[in-house]
């Protein structure tokens, strides 16, 4: 679980790039209620939250569609609905999803890799970034 101060610190700091295992229900399809963040307006999604497990993902990777905090991860778009489907009813329900690289936006995670690899300097600034994150 986590207290109402530290969820608003997280998504102050962080809520543009990082979310929540958590969803809507799924509905009859399997992209329905992906976008709905107003699970994150009920108190009661605080006691679902657990911060002591991580998911983390390599980079961001939804240029310009992540406007609202805790929008990464649950957009209408994109894969995401194949995570909240293998997550649901699961002990990684409610856990914290982040990546690493946050400001290399790609699809393919080759040419992160790539990326990286040219600029280790680049490299070791998204690492200290996501060890504070965690911190």
């Amino acid at each position: 679980m986590i207290t109402r101060k530290e969820f608003e610190f997280i998504k102050q700091k962080y809520g543009l790039h990082a979310s929540w295992a958590v969803w809507g229900e799924q509905g009859l399809r399997a992209k329905d209620n992906m976008g709905d963040l107003s699970i994150f307006d009920d108190p009661k999604t605080l006691e679902i939250l657990n911060p002591n497990i991580v998911l983390v993902g390599l980079n961001f990777s939804v240029s310009g569609a992540v406007n609202r905090p805790f929008e990464n991860f649950h957009g209408k778009g994109g894969g995401a609905y194949k995570i909240r489907y293998a997550l649901y009813k699961t002990k990684f329900w409610g856990a914290y999803m982040t990546d690493i690289v946050k400001s290399y936006v790609e699809l393919e995670a080759s040419k992160v890799i790539s990326h990286l690899n040219k600029n280790p300097e680049f490299l070791k600034e998204n690492i200290k970034s996501f060890k504070d994150e965690l911190n």
